[in-house]
């Protein structure tokens, strides 16, 4: 009978959940298809994906294999971690741009408030 203690369930929760999170960014990605937005948000999908594969080293390295392997899965899954945090931080910064350049500055004289 296998044995699951408390951080690999949590593991396996937070892997669900990651999964979750990458299903409906993909589903959010195809609904744009081209555009301003569809840039940014291919970058945050990118993440997210390097963020679910990457629960995957770190959930086998906690299965009981030897020092050597538990440490090479460990540290994959934190360096696979690494790059979709910096995925998900470049899409999230183009997507600022974006909004930016779309939005702009806004004088107080724009859109004066009526008497």
């Amino acid at each position: 009978m296998i044995s699951i203690d408390f951080s690999q369930a949590v593991q396996i929760v937070g892997f669900a959940a990651l999964s979750v999170f990458g299903f409906y960014a993909l589903r959010l990605v195809t609904s744009f298809r081209t555009g301003i937005l569809a840039r940014s948000w291919k970058h945050v999908t990118t993440g997210a994906m390097f963020l679910i594969f990457a629960e995957i080293p770190l959930l086998l390295a906690s299965v009981g294999l030897s020092a050597t392997e538990s440490t090479i899965l460990a540290v994959s899954g934190m360096l696979m971690r690494l790059i979709g945090i910096i995925f998900l931080t470049i899409g999230l910064r183009i997507q600022c741009q974006v909004w930016r350049r779309e939005i702009g500055p806004r004088s107080p004289r724009a859109n004066p408030i009526p008497a």
